[in-house]
């Protein structure tokens, strides 16, 4: 494994947060599964990887190797228990929805091999550890920054 013991990820949501999240993680290496509820938005976010592209080409010189590699290491699904069954580490960008948060949360069964540590700043409605089943396998870091 990498440095940071971290080579599986699994991105939950591919708006915009999300590809970007995921188009990075891929460049740095990680093999990334990104997950989201809708066809649509992961063909948005497959599209937008083109955009990425060229800008990682023109910003950060990589090369048409890099950029190769980069796609080789994306993968899209819709079903959230083939993203996160072999994740390393999880990553979530859903929209601050807290129905969809607890959906999230509550039917993932995500599984990260090794908790680190657990720190979450969510409305007592959604806190997200009492819905799930293996805290023990999860590292939460989320911010909700108040309107």
């Amino acid at each position: 494994m990498s440095e940071s013991n971290i080579e599986n990820v699994a991105m939950v949501g591919a708006g915009t947060l999300g590809g970007q999240i995921a188009w990075h993680s891929a460049y740095m290496g990680k093999q990334v599964t990104v997950y989201d509820i809708s066809e649509e938005s992961l063909e948005k976010c497959q599209a937008a990887q083109a955009g990425y592209a060229t800008i990682y080409s023109t910003d950060l010189n990589a090369s048409e190797a890099d950029i190769e590699a980069t796609r080789s290491r994306l993968t899209f699904t819709m079903d959230l228990v083939e993203a996160a069954h072999a994740a390393d580490l999880v990553i979530e960008a859903v929209p601050e929805v807290p129905d969809i948060k607890i959906d999230i949360y509550k039917n993932s069964q995500l599984s990260c091999r090794k908790r680190r540590s657990s720190q979450q700043i969510l409305p007592r409605c959604c806190h997200p550890c009492s819905l799930l089943k293996r805290v023990d396998r999860i590292d939460l870091g989320h911010c909700i920054l108040p309107t």
